[in-house]
C-alpha cells in the first residue's frame, strides 16, 4: 500500500557535509526504493504543477521551513512513499514496518510532550512530522490540508505548518484506525536534549528497537529565531513612531 519512494528535501542540492552519511542510510537499507531528492526549486515547482490553488499560501509563508514543512504533505499524498528529514538516519530496512499500514507517524519523545508549550496549548502528545510514510491519496490528507491552510497565519511555525497543527488533526480525525502512530522508540527513541548531552554508548541501548533515530538538529529554529527577533524590532519601531 505505501510505494517504495522514499523523499527527501533541502534548500539545494548541496546537502551539508554533517548530514551525507544519514542521507546516504536511506539508500544503503532501502537499495530497491526509489530515491527522489527535492529542492526548493523542485518542490515549489511541483505546487504550481499539481496544486495551484494552494501555491499563494506556500509562496505567503515567511519562512523557508514553512514551505519545507507544507510541501512534504503534498508529496506523499501525491506520490505515497516514505518522507525523512534530512537529519533522519535509517538503522535497519522498513520494508516489513511498511507491510500491510497506509499512513505511519511516530510520536515524539514524552519529555517533549511534557514541556509547557506543548501543555499549554492542551495537547498530551506530539505527532512529528519528520518522518511520514503514506500510500497516495489517504483520506486524512484531505481532511489534513484544509486545517493546514487555516492556520497559515499562525505565528509559531509549530502551530501553522509543523508537529502542533498535525498533532491535532491526528487527535480530531475521525477514523483513528486508518492511521498508524507508533511509538518515540520506533522513530524518535532519543529526545533534542539527549542527541546533545550522551555520548555514543548511552545513545546505543536506547536504538534497541529503534528502525531510525531523529537527530533534531533544529536548523529551522534560527530562522525562526531570527524572524522573531526581526519582528521585535520592527514593533519596536512603529511604537517609538506612534
Amino acid at each position: 500500500m505505501i510505494p517504495q519512494i522514499i523523499h527527501q528535501t533541502w534548500k539545494t542540492h548541496e546537502v551539508p557535509e554533517r548530514w551525507l552519511a544519514w542521507q546516504r542510510s536511506w539508500r544503503e537499507n532501502h537499495p530497491a526504493y526509489e530515491y527522489r531528492y527535492w529542492t526548493d526549486a523542485d518542490n515549489r515547482e511541483f505546487m504550481a504543477r499539481r496544486y495551484p490553488e494552494f501555491l499563494p499560501i506556500y509562496d505567503g509563508y515567511k519562512l523557508g521551513v514553512h514551505r519545507a514543512d507544507m510541501v512534504r504533505y503534498f508529496i506523499v499524498r501525491h506520490f505515497g512513499g516514505v518522507y525523512a528529514d534530512m537529519d533522519f538516519e535509517a538503522l535497519k530496512p522498513l520494508d516489513s514496518f511498511l507491510d500491510g499500514k497506509r499512513l505511519i507517524f511516530g510520536l515524539e519523545p514524552e519529555t517533549h510532550a511534557r514541556r509547557p508549550p506543548v501543555l499549554q496549548r492542551g495537547l498530551s502528545r506530539i505527532v512529528c512530522n519528520a518522518f511520514i510514510a503514506s500510500e497516495p491519496g489517504h483520506p486524512f490528507w484531505d481532511f489534513f490540508l484544509p486545517r493546514l491552510a487555516a492556520a497559515k497565519d499562525e505565528e509559531d511555525v509549530l502551530d501553522a505548518t509543523g508537529p502542533f497543527v498535525l498533532t491535532r488533526a491526528c487527535d480530531a480525525y475521525v477514523r483513528p484506525e486508518d492511521i498508524s502512530v507508533v511509538s518515540a522508540d520506533i522513530l524518535y527513541p532519543i529526545d533534542n536534549e539527549q542527541v546533545r548531552s550522551l555520548n555514543d554508548a548511552q545513545i546505543e541501548p536506547r536504538l534497541q528497537h529503534a528502525l531510525a533515530v531523529h537527530h533534531w538538529q533544529g536548523t529551522w529554529m534560527r530562522d525562526a529565531v531570527l524572524m522573531e527577533a526581526r519582528n521585535r524590532i520592527a514593533r519596536s519601531r512603529k511604537q517609538s513612531v506612534s
